[in-house]
């Protein structure tokens, strides 16, 4: 399940982020953050 949001977090432009309400902030901020924090 991670592993798939990891995936898509990855594949996903920064526009198709900002539409779906996601700040590339955010977004860095979430890579950052080691996914077993979620």
């Amino acid at each position: 399940m991670k592993r798939n949001f990891l995936h898509l977090v990855l594949t996903m432009e920064p526009r198709l982020l900002k539409d779906v309400g996601y700040p590339p902030e955010l977004v860095a901020q979430r890579l950052d953050t080691p996914f077993w924090k979620f």
